[in-house]
């Protein structure tokens, strides 16, 4: 059920509800890459004043969403890490990370200003500790930067005169290059080594293209080869005019250097205040995505309760398309904290679980449920055991891994817990099972947890029905024999196993012959 880094249970519980495609879901509407991440990453938290808060930024959030009123986060990047990189000497000063830096400053401005009537938005880009001028700082940062880095981290002739001076000498030494190698390639004893076109480029210098079979008569330094087999030499009658252009490279390497180095002592200063910024406006974009989740699947924003109860009405699997999905009314409280789910495989058992669940971890991570309306409990913790699955190559059995899976569900526990149980029971004999799987219900119905479990076992059913703190609840068939989803509470279900063996094209002989060893009972 869980690995020795998941002692609360809640990773095996985010993999019992398929916690991961919500994530895809609120991922794909976040804007920056960050974000995406921040989304795939997304777990509920526990503390009842972090999802209170977590829960008033999405509802600022869903209000912006709505006016259309959403900042162009886009561009906002991690800028701890991109400090780091600016920290490692031996690349030097880096431009490329100052754009960066500059469109995340520039996101953060659009944030703040989108944000100014949200308060609890504003306070994840508001940072009451930076000094009073330090937004104006940071947005003449940004301009500057991006006046002088252009878009590929290339410095701008126009950030600097010397820089500008320096590349005009160096476009101008390249042209003087060109000329004479044009010039080169036209004497009578070059004509025949040299590749048709004779000029070609290395690294954006010219040089004279010389077929393979003729490249020692022409003196001078092979730089690479074309693509055709050509290669690229540095003719030695033209050394001062490269030695000349790599002069001047290096110029304009050290005055693009200088640019770069002077904005960056701008910025260090400024380096917390950046990152506070930087995870502020993340963490706003994940709030935007989880408010554009739900006006587009028509979520609703849950009533958390302190008193351990759900009750969703309408509710629905937030995997499932919107206009197939059948809407379910389930309620749960500390008065009757014990549902046990049966009914036909396929009917709907797991998925009415799961939707219990989904809703509250959504909510506990500021996210709006899949319900017309929804109170949603405060939990301590979250723990789910799964249907039982063999396992060959581990050498285990479909009981003894639900075994294992239900002693680590009953470690986790702590009041306040929901714990959902699919299958409870099931992988050996149903008496013995049947027997289990009611201590441990009862176990359960001891703590202050709130429990859903889905069964075929007869005896739980009748334990249910007349067990204080617990109910049935079930889910049916048609007169077509074909789920209606739907889920009856106060009552069991049946599994209906004969009518879905005969829809499934079982014998007719087979089934009436197992219907009468059955005696016509459940």
């Amino acid at each position: 059920m869980s690995s020795a880094h998941d002692d609360d249970g809640l990773d095996a519980f985010l993999e019992f509800v398929e916690w991961q495609l919500v994530r895809e879901q609120v991922a794909a509407r976040t804007a920056s890459s960050p974000g995406s991440f921040r989304a795939r990453e997304l777990r509920p938290v526990f503390d009842a004043g972090q999802v209170d808060a977590l829960q008033a930024r999405t509802a600022e959030a869903l209000a912006l969403v709505r006016a259309d009123r959403t900042p162009d986060l886009e561009d906002a990047i991690d800028v701890d890490d991109l400090y780091r990189r600016l920290e490692r000497a031996e690349r030097g000063p880096g431009a490329r990370e100052l754009r960066w830096l500059a469109q995340t400053l520039q996101a953060g401005a659009a944030a703040r200003a989108a944000v100014a009537g949200s308060p609890a938005l504003a306070a994840l880009v508001t940072d009451p500790d930076d000094e009073r001028d330090g937004p104006a700082l940071d947005e003449a940062l940004a301009r500057d930067v991006l006046a002088a880095i252009g878009p590929y981290g290339v410095v701008r002739s126009e950030a600097s005169e010397a820089l500008g001076g320096v590349r005009a000498e160096l476009q101008g030494a390249r042209e003087q290059l060109r000329s004479r190698l044009t010039s080169l390639a036209t004497r009578g004893r070059l004509v025949v080594a040299l590749a048709e076109p004779p000029l070609g480029e290395h690294e954006g210098v010219p040089c004279l293209r010389v077929r393979p079979d003729h490249v020692r008569s022409v003196p001078g330094v092979v730089r690479g080869s074309a693509r055709d087999g050509a290669h690229l030499v540095e003719p030695e009658d033209a050394q001062d005019d490269y030695s000349r252009v790599r002069q001047l490279e290096a110029e304009e390497l050290a005055e693009a250097r200088k640019v770069v180095i002077a904005l960056v002592a701008r910025a260090v200063p400024r380096r917390a205040a950046h990152t506070r910024l930087a995870a502020g406006v993340i963490q706003l974009d994940l709030h935007l995505a989880l408010a554009r989740h739900a006006r587009d699947l028509g979520l609703s924003p849950p009533r958390l309760s302190d008193e351990l109860e759900a009750a969703l009405g309408g509710a629905r699997h937030p995997l499932l398309p919107r206009d197939v999905c059948v809407e379910i009314d389930l309620g749960i409280s500390r008065a009757r904290r014990l549902l046990v789910i049966s009914g036909p495989n396929g009917g709907g058992k797991t998925a009415a679980m799961k939707t219990l669940g989904l809703a509250t971890a959504l909510a506990h991570c500021g996210g709006h449920v899949p319900a017309r309306e929804a109170l949603v409990p405060r939990v301590s913790r979250l723990i789910a055991v799964a249907a039982p699955r063999s396992s060959v190559t581990a050498g285990v059995s479909q009981f003894q891994a639900h075994a294992r899976d239900i002693v680590q569900a009953l470690a986790a526990v702590r009041p306040g817990a929901l714990v959902l149980l699919d299958e409870i029971g099931q992988g050996t004999d149903p008496v013995e099972a049947a027997a289990l799987a009611q201590a441990v219900l009862e176990h359960l119905l001891r703590e202050d947890v709130l429990v859903l479990a889905t069964t075929h076992l007869a005896p739980l059913k009748a334990f249910a029905a007349r067990c204080p703190g617990a109910a049935n609840a079930a889910v049916d068939l048609d007169g077509q024999g074909r789920p209606t989803f739907v889920l009856t509470v106060g009552r069991a279900g049946r599994s209906f196993a004969l009518e879905v063996a005969r829809a499934a094209g079982m014998p007719a002989a087979l089934c009436d012959r197992a219907e009468a060893l059955h005696g016509g009972a459940e």
